[in-house]
């Protein structure tokens, strides 16, 4: 029998901490790693939404400025055009698509207006009937932009029911950094026309019109002429 010291193959206590670092730290890298991607994942999701909800808005946009209607009044004036606008608001008359699931036409107010230390834009409409133009029983009575063209229409309360379909207030994008619009054409007094930051020129409508709305990202601008066949 021999005897003596037997020999047996392992880890020491150093080699066995050396691993147990490592491994802490490929632990660490790995669920950084994970943490990373999840919040990627979560920017562009966020930024895939925001994209859509503006892709919504323009498209809405479009359809109100490519169908207005050159509808007449009766004013101070004679037989005055509906549409007026700013550089940060517009009125016109329009039909309404399935956007907000309405028919016929209606007198749109597009506007900018403050919305928790931000900006928003902000939809105001009214049925284009005299009866509810002049102000009926839940809903507020119109007045045209271009008769004040220095203060927002005041915040109506959300109209329901039947009033719903005839008036209605809402915000239909958050966040927006600025808006403009232009109107070309050539203003009272003016032989040759331009570009104008408002338009207020009850009898001759300008000749296009250009908006420009930064909400983040690039978005082109949009352009739409005005129809020159009078209605009344």
């Amino acid at each position: 029998m021999k005897s003596g010291w037997v020999r047996f193959a392992g880890f020491t206590l150093l080699e066995l901490i050396i691993a147990l670092a490592l491994v802490s730290i490929m632990a660490v890298l790995l669920f950084s790693g994970l943490r990373l991607g999840a919040r990627s994942w979560d920017s562009v999701e966020a930024r895939t939404e925001r994209n859509a909800e503006v892709q919504a808005v323009l498209g809405f946009l479009r359809f109100a400025f490519e169908h207005m209607q050159p509808v007449t009044r009766q004013g101070p004036q004679g037989e005055e055009v509906l549409f007026s606008g700013t550089s940060q608001a517009v009125e016109l008359v329009t039909p309404f698509s399935s956007y907000l699931g309405l028919g016929g036409l209606y007198v749109v107010r597009l506007e900018i207006v403050p919305s928790d230390g931000a900006k928003a834009l902000r939809l105001t409409y009214w049925s284009h009937h005299p009866e509810i133009l002049e102000g009926t029983s839940g809903v507020p009575e119109w007045q045209p932009l271009r008769e004040q063209p220095s203060s927002l229409v005041r915040d109506f309360p959300e109209a329901g029911g039947a009033s719903g379909q005839f008036f209605g207030q809402r915000i239909l994008l958050e966040g927006i950094e600025d808006m403009a619009i232009e109107y070309f054409g050539a203003p009272p007094g003016e032989r040759e026309p331009t570009w104008n930051g408002e338009w207020f020129d009850p009898i001759v409508p300008p000749v296009a019109i250009r908006l420009h709305l930064d909400a983040g990202g690039w978005w082109p601008d949009l352009y739409a002429s005005f129809p020159t066949r009078p209605l009344s």
